[in-house]
């Protein structure tokens, strides 16, 4: 069964309580109970212990993160979680002994009619006759 973590990142004020973030969390944590998934939840701006952080991240399989852009970037007690619970996690093993996959870049989008971009060039203009590139 797979495993979500879903880290409310709003930090309320008097002026922004926080909840559309607060619903949009909700939303993401029943559709996912709704399929079959473990949800997890945090919120940064609450209480919460480093150690329970780490053991949700280890066993996520996905991370959802809901968070409005505090002038284009994420909150300060989202940026205080991350600085705790990272920081701590540095001198851990890798989650789940995972390591990253190679990336397969996507083909370029193509408009029109243009042909496909060849994966190796043309190179017999290149070969000198009696010759064989190596």
């Amino acid at each position: 069964m797979p495993t979500a973590l879903v880290i409310q990142a709003h930090q309320p004020y008097p002026f922004s309580p926080g909840r559309l973030n607060q619903t949009l969390a909700d939303l993401a944590t029943s559709e996912l109970t709704a399929v079959g998934w473990t949800v997890r939840t945090t919120a940064s701006a609450g209480d919460y212990d480093v150690d329970e952080e780490l053991a949700k991240h280890t066993q996520a399989d996905v991370v959802i993160v809901q968070s409005p852009v505090n002038w284009m970037g994420v909150s300060w007690s989202f940026k205080k979680y991350m600085d705790a619970v990272y920081t701590a996690g540095m001198d851990r093993p890798p989650v789940r002994g995972r390591r990253p996959q190679p990336h397969r870049p996507e083909p370029p989008l193509r408009h029109g009619g243009d042909p496909p971009v060849a994966a190796v060039p043309d190179v017999a203009h290149l070969q000198r006759p009696g010759r064989c590139l190596r």
